[in-house]
């Protein structure tokens, strides 16, 4: 008998005007609003499943593609994860996708393959890239030998072509080690000088992640990730970004001129402001479940080390289940790095936060 089914799953934020103590170039950029109330669906499709080996699923969802805990650079019909709470539910895309699934004796144990059509117009998963545009994508899964395998692809236009691998394997019960690179045969990059001129260039490029999980005898797991994307900032190209926006807020501070900050802000938006906007990152987290006795108590330590500057943060963290369904979190984070590099010109120097979350 067919099966339909469907999910749902929103968040709730509230947006308030600047006030009075905002630096005036905020003031400018940010655009004031009266306070409202906004909800977002997170995913809102219907699942229809014919028979046990095919499901097709239509509206907002997340494809969830790709074995690393913190990038994906095989994700293409994915937003990209935040580094400070990569396990953080994402808002999905509208999209039809399908799932087929057969499984075998022998060295190949499962495959399964994934269509997807993701639309992009006017009011339609504009965020996504160029509007007007029916845009394919798949996946072909393959459990074989006991590893992971999958094979997939972006093609339709509202951004450029792209095909990738990913893997995942545990080499003993408890060390597993995953690996992602996509290819993008021609992909636009954008530079600007410390004058505000800008140029774009076309080239290939490569982003792939490295990675292991482990567990220790004393329950502690280890994740480690290094991070390589073509198609981030090199840090030269970095610094004239920062030299800009130090370049804007003078002319700002001396004209009332923000044109040059509205330029930033936009090229802020498009990549440059990104959590990691450079080429080479490395993660390293370790955590440890009822510590101390204390049932769904998790205490955490990770850092996010940008290789190219030296510059870096580091992070502890408390998770705490207070019952189902609720959780609270808290994060002490130091940032540190020179002048001119990722983390140094970050807003802060030290970051504090208390969540308390609901899921439903």
């Amino acid at each position: 008998m067919a099966a339909v089914s469907a999910c749902t799953g929103q968040t709730w934020t509230r947006t308030s005007p600047p006030t009075a103590s905002s630096r005036p170039a905020d003031a400018q950029i940010v655009r004031a609003e009266q306070p409202a109330a906004r909800g977002t669906s997170y995913e809102a499709y219907l699942s229809f499943k014919p028979s046990p080996s095919f499901t097709l699923d239509i509206g907002k969802t997340r494809q969830s593609w790709g074995k690393g805990y913190v990038w994906n650079p095989v994700a293409f019909v994915d937003r990209p994860k935040n580094p400070d709470d990569p396990s953080r539910a994402q808002e999905g895309f509208v999209v039809a996708s399908a799932d087929y699934i057969r499984s075998f004796d022998g060295p190949l144990q499962t495959l399964s393959i994934t269509p997807v059509l993701l639309p992009v117009y006017e009011g339609v998963n504009e965020s996504f890239g160029r509007t007007g545009r029916l845009n394919g994508a798949g996946k072909l899964y393959l459990l074989l030998y006991d590893t992971d395998i999958d094979f997939v692809f972006l093609s339709g236009g509202s951004r450029t072509n792209r095909v990738g691998v990913d893997f995942s394997r545990n080499i003993v019960s408890n060390l597993e080690i995953h690996g992602e690179v996509a290819f993008i045969p021609s992909y636009t990059s954008t530079a600007v000088t410390q004058t505000g001129q800008t140029s774009q260039r076309v080239q290939r490029a490569t982003n792939w992640l490295a990675g292991l999980r482990y567990l220790t005898s004393s329950e502690v797991t280890i994740i480690a990730e290094y991070y390589h994307a073509d198609t981030g900032l090199t840090p030269a190209a970095m610094r004239e970004f920062f030299d800009f926006v130090t370049a804007a807020e003078g002319d700002y501070a001396a004209s009332g001129n923000a044109n040059s900050l509205q330029q930033a802000a936009t090229l802020a938006a498009v990549g440059y402001g990104g959590p990691t906007p450079m080429r080479n990152y490395v993660y390293v987290r370790a955590s440890k479940p009822d510590v101390f006795g204390v049932l769904y108590l998790t205490p955490a330590v990770y850092a996010l080390l940008n290789v190219d500057d030296r510059s870096f943060s580091i992070t502890q963290e408390i998770q705490y289940t207070l019952v189902t369904n609720v959780e609270l979190r808290s994060q002490v984070s130091v940032i540190a790095g020179r002048r001119g590099t990722d983390f140094g010109e970050r807003r802060a120097d030290w970051r504090t936060e208390l969540r308390l979350r609901y899921y439903f």
